[in-house]
């Protein structure tokens, strides 16, 4: 099946600074995506690339098959999408006219307006606040009111730059309830981006990375950056906080180094494996993701791993349990 994005040979810069140079990356219809890394890494300005808001400077960007950038139905193809910005603007008026706006420059019926407006206010939780002026609202609801307006016009993509950066912990939980919601009911493919990698593994369906100007669908609990050496074997060594993992590289001297949570494997006891890789630590937080359990283990670094419902019951495993991780040296990827 065709990708909805695909991105190919892709570099942006501003001035001397390279911020991407991506050879390709996709992203497929109807799942939801959550874009991760550092401050000033780029996560916006992928979103606005995306959305057709700023060219990159060199490198294509197709969307359901056609080259964004070149198409002469470019506004036709942006109108297949919405971006909620991390701080949104809204019009001095009710929630509800706020809403309304987007169909209204469509010239949409009245009732149809109505109609649409007052389902996509229970969708977001807000029906009993739609005569309520936007001045008067939490940045929370501000938050919700920009993503009913994204919505309301039935977007085929939902851009979401930080949706809970600024939010009380109640509106977190809300946005978090509907962002799944909208996703699964109205078939709208989302694109988030987000600083805490709880909230990405929870939400999305893949995690992207931003990691050396490039975007690679890693997992974000094991990045460590750090030092490569020399060691037996034809092995080498990454050492961080005093902990030796082994891996295969080429690469010596700095790097950034991940392991898939997926690639780890958990035990009470030591485990016998032919991996160079084991490590003997404490459970220092355990959480639900969409699928599976996500266990945080301190071996003097934090390796997060991820394991099955089912394993997590049959270990019986709690915070502050003594617990052994293993994995293998090609488990490990370099960048």
């Amino acid at each position: 099946m065709e990708p909805l994005f695909a991105i190919k040979n892709f570099k942006k810069s501003f001035g001397d600074r390279e911020i991407f140079d991506i050879p390709y990356a996709e992203i497929s219809q109807d799942k939801i995506y959550a874009i991760v890394g550092p401050n000033g890494s780029g996560k916006t300005t992928i979103l606005k690339i995306l959305n057709a808001l700023e060219k990159p400077t060199s490198g294509k960007v197709f969307f359901k098959g056609k080259n964004l950038y070149n198409s002469p139905d470019i506004l036709g193809l942006q109108r297949e999408m919405t971006m909620v910005m991390q701080n949104p603007y809204l019009f001095t008026t009710t929630v509800y006219k706020n809403i309304a706006y987007g169909l209204k420059i469509r010239n949409m019926d009245k009732e149809v307006i109505k109609k649409k407006v007052e389902e996509i206010l229970e969708v977001v939780g807000l029906s009993h606040i739609a005569k309520r002026k936007v001045s008067n609202l939490s940045g929370g609801e501000i938050q919700r009111v920009a993503i009913a307006r994204g919505l309301v016009i039935d977007p085929k993509v939902l851009f979401l730059d930080e949706p809970t950066a600024h939010v009380d912990k109640v509106n977190k939980e809300l946005i978090n309830e509907i962002i799944p919601k909208i996703n699964k009911e109205n078939h709208t493919t989302i694109i988030l981006t987000t600083h805490d990698p709880a909230q990405a593994y929870l939400l999305a369906d893949n995690v992207l990375s931003i990691v050396n100007k490039n975007i690679t669908e890693i997992y974000y609990g094991n990045i460590f950056q750090g030092e490569i050496k020399k060691a037996d074997g034809g092995l080498k060594i990454f050492r961080k906080n005093n902990i030796d993992i082994y891996l295969l590289s080429e690469i010596v001297g700095n790097a950034v180094i991940s392991i898939d949570p997926r690639d780890i494997i958990i035990s009470t006891g030591a485990f016998q494996s032919s991996a160079r890789n084991s490590f003997k630590g404490t459970i220092k937080n355990i959480s639900k993701t969409k699928d599976q359990i996500k266990v945080i283990v301190d071996t003097g670094l934090d390796f997060t791993v991820m394991i099955t419902k089912e394993s997590y019951v049959d270990m019986a495993l709690m915070i502050g349990s003594e617990v052994f991780i293993t994995f293998k040296s090609s488990s490990v990827q370099v960048y």
